[in-house]
């Protein structure tokens, strides 16, 4: 009997997760690999700031069909070892036909569109004949040009 309760507590408490960090992503309609930040072909440093600043080695966005997406980073940074690689989730959305906004979620997991807690949104663009060009970015230097390499043109 013990061992039936304690399975039902366990039932219980991972059906209270986050949808948020289990629900899936959807079907995946595009893929874009960054070429280039500011002008400049990658690698490059990735936001100018002395005391964060990092060089971005490859960045890949995978847009899904459900208005959420993944960024899959590959990074540097000066006096630590090694390379870093990191993958966040985020939402999108479209003000306007052809353009695209991004908000990443709080690392606590909160729904909120916000990075770190800084206000979404966190990048801003527009599709392109061969990619995305983000114009606007509150965590990198602008424009990110992306190039698509898989999926369908939006």
């Amino acid at each position: 009997m013990r061992l039936l309760s304690l399975a039902w507590i366990g039932l219980a408490l991972c059906a209270c997760r986050s949808e948020r960090s289990t629900a899936p992503l959807g079907t995946l309609t595009g893929t874009y690999v960054l070429r280039s930040i500011n002008g400049v072909a990658l690698p490059t440093m990735g936001n100018g700031a002395s005391m964060t600043d990092f060089t971005m080695i490859a960045d890949t966005l995978h847009l899904y069909d459900s208005g959420q997406g993944v960024e899959v980073s590959v990074t540097t940074r000066a006096g630590v070892a090694g390379t870093r690689v990191q993958s966040e989730r985020f939402r999108t959305s479209s003000p306007s036909a052809g353009t695209l906004e991004i908000a990443y979620y709080c690392a606590d997991g909160d729904p909120a569109p916000l990075a770190s807690c800084i206000a979404a949104p966190h990048h801003q663009g527009a599709f392109t004949a061969t990619g995305l060009t983000l114009s606007a970015s509150v965590l990198y230097r602008a424009p990110l040009m992306y190039e698509r390499v898989g999926g369908s043109a939006p």
